[in-house]
Order: structure tokens, then sequence, then C-alpha cells
């Protein structure tokens, strides 16, 4: 008889297996094999849960670049070797642990050491991760095992004899780490930028000595954000800052200030205008996606223009995974965007309502609504849409009533909701 951990199934679609991490792929195909690809799904679909779970309570870890995905990915690992654990399937080689302390894990909490997590929060996120994957375990347990009332005592024993061991190796590895990073001067220079722009007060001329930048001139702030460990060295990240505020301006003095093994801090002085003809914003490195800041001047621009670009990077967190997404983005074009989307679940919500049927998945809705949009964006100019999409203009007309239609539009009344309802809609994705 198979083991119950077969019947489980992600509660919807579950998210994409995080890419990247050679253990988690191996747990992955571990766990496959033995009770199939349910149990992946459902493993991922309760990591991005724990994950995101954590992100809420610790604001400071949801809101750092790419620290999500980090901890996605090792959430995702943690919750395949406690289903491998609970379904008695045997590892080989580097996975035959008995435990659930992954290295995953252990890089995850040197991430949260290298960006000024504290040790308090860092073993709160251990105890609300670990929470979150009880209780996983313990619904999966209670619905589909054969004896759920033994199997739920099993399964607790289980959690609670491997959480001392978990914690304390995490705690270890982030003390490690914490030591390492505060001897190197990086880490003074990344914690004095942490307090400024978290609304600390600091002398700027003693700030100015210890970032070896000056404030005085318009600045161009950069985050660079990699989906995996992508450490390079100062002049690397200083080379590609400046090539990057090349189509800007005259690009000048650079600091540049790793937060992380993924993320770096970047600002660039912007001597005069761009050149003409300058085009795009040079792209970085393969795999690397930069989010830009306004353009400012001073202390106050130097700290509003790295705001900015985190803002932006947390919008591109919420894109349609299904989605490209330009690998330099500035916070001008997604703007917008950050005030529609500051309560995802609220715009969700909004865009539902305004769109009714013309929101739901699919290739017909999603022609008519890319129709419609392109129609208001071009002030309801049939010609123009009909250009842009190589169609007749009696298909543009009729593409546009079934959209109307289809989300209960009446035609000729306002149409701003309308037109903020699709923004949402084409950049979160279905609800």
């Amino acid at each position: 008889m198979s083991h119950w951990t077969s019947r489980l199934d992600p509660s919807g679609t579950a998210p994409a297996l995080p890419r990247g991490s050679a253990v988690l792929d191996a747990e992955a195909g571990l766990v496959a094999g033995a009770v199939g690809d349910g149990a992946v799904a459902w493993s991922t679909e309760v990591g991005w849960r724990i994950a995101d779970r954590i992100g809420q309570t610790l604001p400071r870890v949801g809101a750092a670049p790419g620290l999500l995905d980090v901890l996605r990915s090792s959430a995702t690992t943690t919750t395949l070797r406690s289903v491998r654990l609970v379904a008695g399937v045997a590892g080989t080689g580097e996975l035959d642990e008995t435990d659930l302390t992954t290295a995953d894990q252990i890089e995850t909490v040197r991430e949260f050491a290298r960006i000024g997590v504290d040790r308090s929060d860092t073993l709160r996120a251990i105890r609300v991760g670990y929470a979150v994957l009880a209780s996983a375990l313990l619904d999966g347990a209670s619905t589909l095992a054969p004896d759920p009332r033994t199997e739920l005592r099993r399964i607790s024993v289980l959690l609670f004899e491997q959480i001392d061991d978990f914690t304390r190796n995490a705690e270890a590895a982030f003390l490690q780490e914490r030591d390492l990073w505060a001897r190197s001067s990086a880490a003074r220079r990344f914690e004095l930028l942490r307090r400024m722009i978290d609304g600390e007060v600091v002398d700027a001329s003693w700030a100015q000595d210890v970032l070896g930048y000056r404030f005085a001139g318009p600045h161009l702030a950069m985050i660079f954000s990699a989906a995996t460990d992508h450490t390079r060295s100062t002049q690397h990240w200083e080379r590609q800052s400046r090539a990057i505020a090349a189509a800007w301006g005259d690009p000048g003095a650079a600091l540049t200030v790793p937060s992380g093994s993924r993320t770096v801090w970047a600002w660039v002085t912007l001597r005069g205008p761009a050149a003409p003809g300058s085009g795009p914003p040079e792209p970085p490195d393969p795999g690397v996606t930069v989010t830009v800041g306004q353009p400012a001047a001073g202390l106050e621009g130097f700290i509003a223009g790295h705001r900015d670009a985190l803002a932006a990077h947390r919008v591109l967190q919420l894109r349609d995974a299904r989605s490209d997404l330009p690998c330099v983005v500035p916070h001008a074009d997604v703007d917008l965007l950050e005030l529609l989307l500051a309560d995802p679940a609220a715009a969700r919500r909004y865009a539902a309502r305004h769109l009714g049927a013309l929101g739901v998945d699919g290739p017909r809705m999603t022609e008519l609504r890319g129709t419609l949009a392109r129609y208001l964006d071009a002030d309801r100019s049939v010609a123009e849409v009909a250009a842009a999409e190589n169609i007749s203009r009696n298909t543009v007309s009729y593409r546009v009533n079934q959209a109307l239609e289809a989300a209960g539009h009446v035609r000729g009344t306002p149409s701003t909701a309308l037109r903020v309802a699709l923004i949402i809609r084409d950049w979160l994705g279905p609800a």
C-alpha cells in the first residue's frame, strides 16, 4: 500500500519549483521518485507559504531584494526533506541525512547575517517557518493517513525531535557569518547605509568619508539582484553601474555595496546630461535584474533614489511569473504600479470586480484584454489599434465591444476604473 504522502497535492496551481539549488533539485528528485510529483508540487506550495509568512512577519526580510527568492528555495528544500523523513524515504550520498538541516537552510541564515537581520529575528523566522511546515504536514496527515490519530502523534514527535538540531545548526551558522561580516569594511558601509535609508539622521560629512562618495551632485541609485549567488568584485559592479547610468547622463563616481550574495546597492554621480543617441541602458550580467531610482541630488536624493529602486524591485516581485521581465527597470516605468499594487490582495479584488469575465485566464480573453487596453491607451483610435495589431478596423471594433460586454462596462461611461483594472490584471496575472 502506498504511503499517504503519495496523495499530497497543492490546493491550487503550485508555483514553479525554484531553480539554482543542487540540493533542492536532488531532494525533489528523491520525493518525486518515491511518492510522486504531487508531493513535490505540494512541497513547493508550502515552501512559498513559509517564505511569504516570514516576509510578512519580518518586514525587513520581506523587503530585502532577492531574499524572498532565497527563502522560497530553502523553505521548499526543507519541506521536501520533511516529506521524505515522514515517508521514510532514504537518501544517498550527501542526502543521506536524517534531520531537517540542509545546505540551503544554512546558506539562508548566512544571508540573513549579511543583510543585517539580528539574531532574535533570525530565530523568530525559524519559529514562524517551522510552525507553517508543521501545520501543513499535520493537516495532510489528518486528511490522508489511514490512521490519522497514530500518524499525527508520530509526526508531532518527529518534528519535536528535529526542532532543536534545526535551530542550533542555523544559529551557529548565523553567528559565524555575522562575525565574519562584521570584520569587513563592506559591512561597515552597509550598516551605515541601512541606518540612513531607515531614516536615521547621520553627520553627512562623516558619512561621505566612510562611504568614499560625495552627496552633492545628482545621483542615480540602482539595485542589482540575481536569482543565484552572484558575487563579483567591486570594480565589476562599478563598471556595470556606470554603463547603465550612461543612458541617464555622463557617469562619474560610483559607490557599490553588497547586500548579501545576490544583491548589490549602487549609486552613480551624474556629471551632465546623457550624450545624444546614448540609447537604452546597457544590459547587466545574464540572470541579473537592475531597478533604477529617479535621478535626484543631495543627501535627500541619494536616499530617495534608493527607495525608488527598492520600490521598483518590490513591484517586479509581484509580476506574473509567466511574463518576460526587462533586465533594467527604471522606477519611472513602474511608479504608477507602485501605487496601484501597494496592497496586492486588494488590487486583485479591484481588478476582478471591474473586469468580470474579461479577467478570466485563456487565449480569447487575453486577446480581448490586449486589444481593449491598446484602444483605451490610443484615446479610442480604432485606426491606430488596427495598425498596431495588423488587423482590420472592423475586427478592432468587434473585439472592443466583446471586451466591454465581458467586463459588464457600458460604452460611453468613464473608463478610468476599467483601465486601472486592465493594468493590474496584466501585471499580476490571473487571480
